[in-house]
Protein backbone atom coordinates (compact mmCIF):
# COMPACT_ATOMS: atom_id res chain seq x y z
CA UNK A 1 0.00 0.00 0.00
CA UNK A 2 0.87 3.65 -0.15
CA UNK A 3 3.21 5.03 2.48
CA UNK A 4 3.02 8.28 4.43
CA UNK A 5 5.52 10.04 6.66
CA UNK A 6 4.04 11.82 9.67
CA UNK A 7 6.07 14.47 11.46
CA UNK A 8 5.09 16.67 14.44
CA UNK A 9 6.44 18.40 17.51
CA UNK A 10 5.01 18.15 21.04
CA UNK A 11 5.75 19.97 24.29
CA UNK A 12 4.17 19.32 27.68
CA UNK A 13 3.79 21.10 30.96
CA UNK A 14 3.37 18.72 33.88
CA UNK A 15 2.42 15.07 33.59
CA UNK A 16 0.56 13.01 31.06
CA UNK A 17 1.61 11.25 27.91
CA UNK A 18 1.48 12.71 24.40
CA UNK A 19 1.45 10.92 21.07
CA UNK A 20 0.05 10.97 17.56
CA UNK A 21 -2.44 8.24 16.73
CA UNK A 22 -2.79 7.26 13.07
CA UNK A 23 -6.14 5.68 12.29
CA UNK A 24 -7.98 4.68 9.14
CA UNK A 25 -11.48 4.95 7.68
CA UNK A 26 -13.18 3.10 4.84
CA UNK A 27 -14.64 4.81 1.74
CA UNK A 28 -17.95 4.83 3.66
CA UNK A 29 -16.27 6.81 6.52
CA UNK A 30 -16.46 3.87 8.95
CA UNK A 31 -13.48 2.99 11.15
CA UNK A 32 -11.47 -0.02 10.01
CA UNK A 33 -11.49 -3.15 12.14
CA UNK A 34 -9.58 -2.64 15.38
CA UNK A 35 -6.86 -5.13 14.42
CA UNK A 36 -5.80 -3.04 11.40
CA UNK A 37 -5.84 0.44 12.90
CA UNK A 38 -4.35 2.55 15.63
CA UNK A 39 -0.66 3.12 14.95
CA UNK A 40 0.85 5.10 17.83
CA UNK A 41 3.78 7.44 17.15
CA UNK A 42 5.65 8.42 20.33
CA UNK A 43 8.01 11.37 20.93
CA UNK A 44 11.71 10.63 20.48
CA UNK A 45 12.45 12.11 23.92
CA UNK A 46 10.56 12.76 27.14
CA UNK A 47 7.72 15.09 26.15
CA UNK A 48 7.27 15.95 29.85
CA UNK A 49 10.68 17.66 29.89
CA UNK A 50 9.09 20.99 28.92
CA UNK A 51 11.15 21.06 25.71
CA UNK A 52 9.85 20.47 22.20
CA UNK A 53 10.16 16.80 21.23
CA UNK A 54 9.95 15.36 17.74
CA UNK A 55 7.41 12.74 16.72
CA UNK A 56 7.94 10.96 13.41
CA UNK A 57 6.84 7.74 11.78
CA UNK A 58 6.24 5.98 8.49
CA UNK A 59 2.89 4.24 8.00
CA UNK A 60 1.51 2.01 5.26
CA UNK A 61 -2.13 2.32 4.22
CA UNK A 62 -3.87 -0.98 5.06
CA UNK A 63 -6.23 -2.78 2.69
CA UNK A 64 -9.72 -1.30 2.75
CA UNK A 65 -8.61 2.15 3.96
CA UNK A 66 -9.36 5.28 1.98
CA UNK A 67 -8.86 7.96 4.66
CA UNK A 68 -5.98 8.55 7.02
CA UNK A 69 -6.96 10.22 10.31
CA UNK A 70 -4.38 11.87 12.57
CA UNK A 71 -5.39 12.22 16.21
CA UNK A 72 -3.22 14.38 18.50
CA UNK A 73 -3.54 12.58 21.80
CA UNK A 74 -2.86 13.38 25.44
CA UNK A 75 -3.58 10.88 28.23
CA UNK A 76 -3.28 10.80 32.02
CA UNK A 77 -3.44 14.57 32.28
CA UNK A 78 -4.60 16.58 35.30
CA UNK A 79 -6.23 20.00 35.17
CA UNK A 80 -2.78 21.50 35.89
CA UNK A 81 -1.12 19.85 32.87
CA UNK A 82 -0.98 21.03 29.25
CA UNK A 83 0.27 19.76 25.91
CA UNK A 84 1.03 21.65 22.71
CA UNK A 85 1.41 20.17 19.23
CA UNK A 86 3.02 22.14 16.42
CA UNK A 87 4.08 21.83 12.80
CA UNK A 88 2.12 18.62 12.15
CA UNK A 89 2.97 17.42 8.64
CA UNK A 90 1.92 14.54 6.40
CA UNK A 91 3.92 13.52 3.32
CA UNK A 92 3.15 10.85 0.73
CA UNK A 93 6.32 8.84 0.23
CA UNK A 94 7.22 6.97 -2.95
CA UNK A 95 9.99 4.47 -3.22
CA UNK A 96 11.51 3.89 -6.64
CA UNK A 97 14.12 1.15 -6.19
CA UNK A 98 16.82 1.19 -8.82
CA UNK A 99 16.45 4.86 -9.74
Amino acid sequence: GEKYLIHAWVRQKGGGNSWVLVDWKTPESKWLEHMTQGIVLLPKGDSRSGEWQEIQGLVTVPNGASKLVLILFEANQTSEDAAWFDDVQLYKVSFNPGE
